[in-house]
């Protein structure tokens, strides 16, 4: 994955220097260009959320031509789903880099989880991007969006692990999709919670984290080996109003 550069941010309103033109035929420098307006884009939306995130914004802190932005992305929708992606490639190129080489399904897992959230609480407004704005989270985008190739590594990284895990506990490997998502929901409750409910008086991180990824694996384990669950019939009961008895 091309890291994306490191730029000095200027105003919209600022004109960028001029930049050497993309060689006619050269892969190399249309790809670095495309990376280019993806990071002005995404350095745009950091500093004043989408309404900052024009075409004609980025071409001016690239130092392009206002139709440059067009010949890689067909409007504003295309450019976000292209931030998009680059995020959550980032986000997925630290979990698996945290977890290369770790064999033990307890510590991939943990890895792969300290991995993810570092990376989103490292940067919040990613966070804000990917996972809050209407653009990234309606229905229509949704299935472009989750169905790319990096998205899909992480969910079948996660299921990887999953498996690998059931083997280790002497669980049912054909409930590892189900420990996944609770894998996912515990995770996006953590990470809302952390990165908008800044008011809490959350515990210190280094006693909050690993307390709550152990609680994971322990939701994981159960879902591995004892399947879907219920609460008991006693707790299912809805108590009768008084007036009714």
């Amino acid at each position: 994955m091309t890291a994306m550069p490191s730029r000095k941010r200027s105003s919209p309103t600022q004109t960028a220097p001029t930049r050497p033109r993309v060689r006619r035929g050269s892969e190399e420098d249309a790809e670095r260009l495309r990376d280019e307006l993806l990071g002005a884009a995404l350095a745009l939306f950091i500093e004043g959320g989408l309404d900052a995130v024009t075409m004609r914004a980025v071409a001016t802190q690239v130092g392009v031509s206002a139709m440059t932005p067009y010949r890689y992305f067909e409007d504003k929708s295309h450019l976000l789903r292209g931030i998009w992606h680059h995020v959550v490639q980032a986000a997925a190129h630290a979990m698996r880099e945290a977890s290369a080489g770790v064999d033990d399904a307890r510590d991939r897992i943990r890895a792969q989880v300290n991995a993810f959230i570092d990376y989103w609480e490292a940067h919040p407004q990613h966070y804000r991007l990917v996972y809050m704005t209407e653009q990234t989270t309606r229905r229509d985008e949704q299935g472009m969006l989750t169905s790319s190739p990096t998205y899909s590594g992480i969910l079948e990284a996660s299921l990887d692990a999953s498996r690998r895990f059931a083997e280790e506990i002497g669980g049912d490997p054909a409930h590892a999709k189900l420990a996944s998502d609770v894998r996912f929901l515990m995770l996006s409750g953590y990470l809302q919670a952390r990165l908008v409910n800044q008011r809490y008086p959350w515990s210190p991180v280094d006693v909050l984290r690993p307390t709550f990824i152990e609680l994971i694996l322990e939701a994981m384990a159960s879902c591995l080996r004892h399947g879907p669950q219920r609460a008991p019939a006693a707790v299912r009961r809805v108590a009768r109003p008084r007036s009714a008895q």
